[in-house]
């Protein structure tokens, strides 16, 4: 079912109630979102829903606690810390304004407070000076405004009250990586128990964000800059020695009496004891952090155009040979960096390259026979590969990796999403055996999604694949040449289009590539003209301002009645995370099928991986990959129940891929001959009467019973005997509305 059909408030609404009920016999509701914004509507959807709960007892106390948890960046009310430009800067300006008080340090290895030198943060001063740290906050929601005004009215940090309230809180909304990130994880959610309940929300895209989450890239200028980044610590190391500190011999004490994690900050912790004794002293440590920065600064020096893909095996007995660093000695480099880092009191981003390495490294030598692969792409490019750039990644292939701490941890972890399809592909990829499975259809009453796909143009050109084809949306095409069929049909499409369909309608491109060569053809065919004669329009680029603005002036457009066209890609922001409700998008047109690059090394040593370990056909994981983007691009339109928008795949592969759809979007249409494989003029006359209908004014009585139930249908649904027997015509269709 698509977003704005009531997913959340009903996950929601279990959940709550359930938690009511048995109170501190179960762990705590953990919803996991992907953008801050969401998390700001599943925090509002809370905040409703317990009103609701509360209505009629305003006089009692609130029975559940709810926090968000946010970036610093949008918690933070310090205006000396916003004033920073970047989220890193704001991190690292927290970070110097409160001692080092981040993600659970070791008290023991902290200066006092009175002993710090320069700026501090007031309202982390005074949060700590009213203990703030061990006391709760009251009962309630507290969304992120709510927060902010919390932290004003008492001269309170918001972000640290959040992170202090996850202890306690019975509902907790944050982002996927406090959860699947091992990084930040370890540090956010140590707390919470095994009996919580762990939901992520828009989870069609979580197998990727778990890749991403233990995959990293080092380039040729990052290599540089760590290199630098260990002369600065050599000395800040001999300063601190200089000047007769005890913190460094604290340290090495700690270090040699206290055992330590490998593989720390990864979902893989390998064994419990003694650090390395070559890597306690922090001279020590420090002159292996330099001959690690010697071997990737060494490796980008080499001349070559060939791209190489190896084993974490090999690359490993490549930096034992080159500087005889072992990998036991690579699995504790993360945690023994932070460490370091921590007594000598220094500002984490000050050092962001060289963490990136050591992350690179202990994750490699963790992970050394499971799951990975490195892939090293050469500094000068060849003729026909002039992007590439020289880089050395590591390639996490295995989402499950990722989910092994989540699954190992909690016993009940929810994935629920729109477009999460088809559903046996996420539990093969994450490696686990779902107790329940379930695919949900829309109860509406108006068909208010209508699906087309079109096959041929108003010249009954064909789109196909081929590339004997005159009009073709295929990779291979596009990056040869622009096809001037497929340019002139797509826009006569689009203006006949324009021409029928009210107020907004929304456009998606394969790629940034190929949406400029198409636009800058239409004007100089004089499609654009024409295009701009019925309606405004305006383009995603890749600057999130600029885009802001066009977004913000499409809707301006939509709202004054012009009419506008909105040109996005596939993959882009917007496909991801804008929504266009109402009149802002009754259409949206898919302009091509949005495959994955078939050049990507780090996407090919991925569906490698996939076919021989998961027996998942590479052909079979890009089409079920760009047909769950596809999902994304025509949920833009439809967000509630009373909301309705056409939706247009202009593509004839989407004919023999579109099982690969969600049943929601199947049984709008795409499961009657009549909406597949249909030409241009069908698809416009097709569309002109269905918006005619769509246009008249909803009966909401014709969908109680069937799309909403009335209060005496909800209680028929909990008392079906005693229903049965007042009116069995009128329970029969509550019992099987309440099913569906």
């Amino acid at each position: 079912m698509p977003c704005g059909t009531g997913k959340t408030i009903s996950i929601l609404s279990i959940l709550v109630s359930w938690k009511i009920k048995h109170g501190a016999n179960v762990g705590k509701i953990v919803y996991c979102t992907r953008t801050t914004s969401e998390l700001e509507k599943v925090l509002e959807e809370l905040e409703s829903l317990l009103k609701f709960i509360q209505k009629g007892k305003e006089d009692e106390e609130c029975p559940i606690l709810g926090v968000g948890l946010a970036a610093r960046k949008t918690l933070c009310i310090n205006p000396e810390v916003l004033a920073k430009q970047t989220a890193s800067e704001i991190d690292s300006a927290c970070f110097e304004r409160t001692g080092g008080a981040w993600n659970g340090l070791d008290e023991t290895l902290l200066p006092d407070i009175e002993d710090l030198e320069g700026p501090r943060c007031t309202y982390f001063d005074k949060a700590t000076a009213d203990g703030a740290p061990s006391k709760p906050l009251p009962k309630g929601v507290y969304t992120l405004d709510a927060l902010a005004k919390q932290g004003n009215n008492l001269h309170h940090c918001p972000y640290w009250l959040a992170r202090w309230a996850l202890e306690y809180a019975d509902i907790v909304v944050l982002s996927y990586p406090y959860i699947i990130d091992a990084k930040v994880a370890e540090h956010i959610t140590e707390t919470f128990p095994a009996s919580s309940v762990v939901v992520f929300d828009e989870a069609h895209n979580i197998d990727n964000i778990c890749m991403e989450s233990l995959s990293f890239t080092v380039t040729k200028n990052s290599a540089k800059r760590a290199k630098d980044q260990v002369k600065n610590l050599q000395r800040i190391l001999k300063k601190a020695r200089s000047q007769g500190t005890s913190l460094l011999d604290t340290e090495y004490t700690n270090l040699v009496e206290r055992p330590s994690t490998a593989g720390e900050g990864t979902n893989n912790p390998t064994s419990l004891e003694p650090i390395p004794g070559n890597m306690r002293k922090a001279e020590h440590f420090v002159g292996m952090l330099k001959r690690l920065t010697d071997f990737f600064t060494e490796r980008f020096s080499r001349k070559t155009t060939r791209i190489e893909v190896q084993p974490p095996k090999d690359a490993l007995r490549n930096i034992q040979d080159q500087v005889l660093i072992t990998p036991k000695q690579l699995t504790y480099c993360q945690s023994r960096l932070q460490t370091l880092l921590r007594t000598l009191n220094e500002v984490p981003e000050t050092f962001r390259d060289l963490q990136l390495i050591s992350h690179l490294v202990t994750t490699m030598a963790t992970y050394a026979e499971e799951g990975f692969s490195v892939v090293c792409e050469p500094e000068e490019a060849t003729a026909s590969n002039t992007h590439w750039d020289s880089a050395f990644s590591l390639v996490c292939c295995d989402a499950s990796l990722a989910m092994r701490g989540v699954f190992g941890k909690y016993r009940n972890v929810i994935l629920t999403s729109g477009t999460l399809s088809p559903l046996d592909m996420y539990s093969n990829m994450l490696g686990f055996t779902p107790v329940v499975s379930k695919s949900l259809n829309m109860t509406m009453v108006r068909q208010c999604a209508y699906p087309l796909i079109v096959t041929r143009g108003a010249d009954q050109q064909s789109l196909d694949e081929s590339t004997e084809s005159i009009l073709s949306t295929s990779y291979k095409t596009r990056v040869s040449n622009l096809n001037e069929a497929v340019v002139r049909n797509y826009g006569s499409f689009l203006v006949e289009l324009c021409q029928t369909v009210p107020d907004g309608i929304v456009c998606f491109f394969t790629s940034y590539r190929y949406m400029e060569e198409v636009v800058s053809a239409w004007e100089s065919s004089g499609i654009l003209s024409d295009l701009t004669n019925e309606k405004l329009v305006f383009v995603e680029t890749k600057s999130i301002s600029e885009t802001e603005a066009a977004l913000s002036n499409y809707r301006k457009a939509c709202d004054v009645g012009r009419g506008a066209v909105f040109m996005s890609i596939a993959r882009g922001k917007v496909a991801e995370g804008i929504d266009f409700d109402g009149h802002y998008g009754r259409a949206v047109v898919c302009f091509g099928v949005p495959y994955l690059p078939p050049d990507d090394q780090a996407l090919q040593a991925r569906l490698n991986w996939l076919e021989e370990n998961k027996q998942i056909p590479a052909k079979k994981y890009r089409t079920f990959d760009a047909m769950r983007q596809t999902s994304q691009c025509l949920g833009r339109v439809l967000r509630n129940k009373k909301d309705y928008g056409l939706m247009i795949l202009a593509d004839r592969r989407f004919v023999s891929e579109r099982d690969m759809l969600p049943t929601w979007i199947q049984e709008a249409g795409l499961d009657r001959p009549a909406h597949v494989n249909i030409s241009a003029d069908v698809a416009v006359n097709m569309a002109s009467q269905w918006l005619t209908t769509m246009a008249q004014p909803a009966n909401l009585e014709e969908e109680m019973g069937r799309s909403l139930l009335s209060a005496s249908d909800v209680l028929a649904y909990l008392n079906p005997k005693e229903a049965q027997q007042g009116n069995p015509r009128k329970r029969k269709k509550t019992d099987n509305n309440a099913a569906a």
